[in-house]
């Protein structure tokens, strides 16, 4: 069964992409609409309180020409609108008394108001345009009031009307098709809302299909991408670095799986060499004693190692350092007494530079272990009658604590490869010292842990200089 059947139908998201364009569809076709209609009535009755207010200009310059109605020009003008095919016009005159003077049909203005509150109104405005509702009437009028004045006096009100009937019959049936085209704008709308969720969507299947191909045994496989520079894009890139980052820590793992069993088994081998051989046959006591001596220090090797593997599994996992206030001077020159003996049991001159008082937050134990095995490492490839040398230099915000010596050097192509996990310069040599292609490792990993970074210049048969940059803080 696929992914596809297996996710429920209501939780799809081609689905509800699709719901959600639709529904975005239908509200913006329902806003359009509605303001089509709100438009196309506005610019109507625009329209039609032009025409009244023609005919008001009209009636009014009669009144003003004969100073009362003329019966024969507004017989001729209630002719003429009466003849209107859309919008007939009716009219009717009020004196300064409210009586009127003259009225095209009587029947028409029974619904529209006169009297005294309308001659109010006319002496505060020059004319007035309104519709007029009456239950018992289906079709509501649109009326312009308007006032006559003669030598500054208000003469008379007059009022036109003309019926909405055409008007509300052209809105009804707009109203009419936009509900009947409803339905297929809502199938439109989601049939395209399907057409664009399942392109969209269509780039998210492939990547889902690529990444469940990809497993352990073939973490070299990518995602291919579409150069779109859109999120997507960015998604699949995304993928893509983690996956490297996957397969890198799979190379690590393995690689350091190989390596530690590697290391272990040589000294693992040894010791069970030399118990086997000591118990072959009878020996003395000074033998057994002897086997138990190399024993020990094969177990010795192995607990180094361990504790190696341990400190780097502990940085793998992300282990925060317990960071206390250091005294970083002091930790040197005591690391600089322990190892004075060893130094001059080979012959070597370890010494100590200018020391300034210096604090740091660290973790002591990391720390000390960083440079001991940095010391340790110098008088291990320094031969007979060479110098090491421990010093200083501090800054505004960093210490460097350099490791100098005269040994053997570094070569250049090998530089690059130090730090990492079991790697030897020269394994036999290496061996030899009694090294396990760690400490360098474990030296780069507590730099990192307290923000620093260590530096190395090398040259072959005149010494290395590794160089620690710490970040201090202020002294007390």
């Amino acid at each position: 069964m696929s992914s596809k059947q297996k996710i429920k139908v209501s939780r799809r998201l081609d689905i509800r992409l699709t719901l959600r364009y639709s529904c975005a569809f239908l509200i913006t076709t329902f806003i359009i609409c509605a303001f089509l209609y709100s438009r196309i009535r506005h610019n109507l009755l625009k329209d039609i309180d032009r025409v009244l207010f023609d005919e008001g200009r009209e009636i009014a310059a009669s009144l003003l020409r004969s100073g009362k109605p003329n019966t024969e020009e507004m017989t001729e003008l209630v002719r003429e609108n009466a003849s209107r095919k859309f919008y007939p016009l009716h009219f009717r005159i009020m004196d300064t008394d409210g009586n009127v003077q003259f009225v095209s049909r009587e029947k028409v203005f029974r619904s529209i108001p006169a009297g005294k509150e309308l001659w109010k109104q006319m002496t505060e405005k020059k004319g007035i345009t309104e519709t007029v509702y009456r239950f018992h009437r289906k079709y509501p009028k649109r009326v312009y009031t308007f006032s006559v004045y003669q030598d500054n006096r208000l003469s008379y009100v007059v009022q036109i009307t003309t019926t909405l009937k055409l008007m509300n019959k052209s809105l009804r049936n707009f109203r009419f098709n936009i509900i009947q085209a409803f339905p297929l704008a809502l199938l439109l709308g989601a049939l395209g809302g399907w057409l664009l969720a399942r392109g969209s969507l269509k780039p998210i299947g492939e990547v889902t299909r690529t990444t469940r191909r990809i497993t352990a045994s073939n973490l070299a496989e990518r995602i291919a991408v579409n150069h779109t520079g859109d999120e997507l894009d960015e998604l699949i890139i995304t993928i893509n670095d983690m996956i490297s980052r996957i397969e890198d820590a799979f190379k690590r793992i393995a690689q350091f799986t190989a390596d530690a069993s590697h290391e272990l088994r040589t000294p693992l081998c040894s010791l069970k060499g030399e118990i086997e051989v000591i118990l072959s046959q009878e020996r003395d006591g000074e033998e057994y004693k002897k086997t138990l001596i190399d024993c020990a220090e094969r177990l010795e090797e192995l607990s180094k190692l361990l504790n190696g593997l341990l400190l780097l599994a502990r940085a793998d996992g992300g282990e925060i350092i317990r960071a206390t206030p250091i005294t970083l001077d002091k930790l040197l020159m005591s690391l600089a007494e322990f190892f004075d003996p060893l130094a001059r049991q080979k012959g070597i001159t370890l010494s100590l530079g200018a020391m300034e008082d210096v604090h740091i937050m660290g973790d002591k134990n990391l720390l000390q272990q960083l440079f001991t095995n940095l010391i340790d490492n110098a008088i291990k490839y320094t031969s007979e009658s060479g110098k090491i040398t421990l010093t200083m230099s501090v800054g505004p915000d960093m210490v460097g604590v350099s490791v100098e010596d005269t040994g053997i050097g570094i070569p250049e192509d090998a530089l690059p490869h130090i730090f990492k996990r079991f790697y030897r310069v020269d394994p036999s040599r290496s061996r030899e010292a009694g090294g396990s292609g760690l400490g360098l490792s474990i030296c780069h990993f507590i730099v990192e842990a307290h923000h620093g970074r260590i530096k190395v210049e090398t040259e072959i048969n005149r010494g290395s200089t590794f160089t620690v940059y710490l970040p201090r803080t202020s002294s007390r």
